[in-house]
């Protein structure tokens, strides 16, 4: 499950068929809200700064509030954890890439973030507010994935043009965070999950 529970089907169906995994989910989406309210909060007294100032950075900044650093990208960075060489990390590792594979997106060019479907209210708001280049390739993206795939299409693009792992950073998953905060601010506890149909 993501960061934030986006509600449609999904969450229909974490309701009706597996309630109990439903509330853990809230709970821990609920949880995270507050620790990127704390993250904030401490951001903005130990630098000093105005919070705007801090917001009007790119999302993959990672000096941004609501940085967000997709679980694979650990694995393409110069300096990696010292666990990644360990046994368990290997596995992590493997699990983590496996994952992210069975996706199928980079075969078409998508993004992880571009697999988010705009009916939910909460990915309306953060494509709105999408910086224009970002929203038009978002949405090349996701036609040319439709023209593999559907209709008797190949179903992926030619290898040299595959999206690599490092390449797939978080564009909008921080702006569907931003639009849950700020229906948990304007109308309180756990707001944004309920209506979100």
């Amino acid at each position: 499950m993501s960061s934030s529970m986006n509600g449609g089907l999904a969450n229909l169906a974490y309701h009706f068929f597996v309630p109990m995994s439903f509330r853990s989910n809230m709970a821990a989406a609920a949880a995270q809200r507050v620790e990127r309210m704390a993250k904030n909060l401490q951001a903005v007294k130990q630098n000093k700064v105005d919070l705007r100032q801090l917001l009007a950075l790119p999302v993959y900044d990672p000096a941004h509030p609501y940085y967000l650093e997709k679980a694979w990208e650990v694995y393409f960075k110069n300096e990696q954890p010292p666990e990644a060489k360990s046994t368990t990390g290997q596995m992590r590792k493997f699990e983590t890439l496996t994952f992210r594979g069975s996706m199928m997106a980079d075969q078409t060019g998508l993004y992880a973030d571009d697999l988010f479907s705009e009916w939910m209210w909460a990915v309306r708001i953060a494509v709105r507010r999408l910086p224009r280049d970002q929203k038009e390739w978002r949405e090349r993206r996701v036609q040319t994935s439709h023209l593999l795939e559907g209709s008797g299409g190949i179903g992926h693009l030619p290898i040299e043009y595959w999206l690599h792992p490092a390449d797939d950073v978080a564009y909008l998953q921080p702006y569907v965070n931003m639009a849950n905060d700020e229906m948990e601010e304007k109308w309180g506890f756990m707001a944004g999950e309920e209506n979100c149909y």
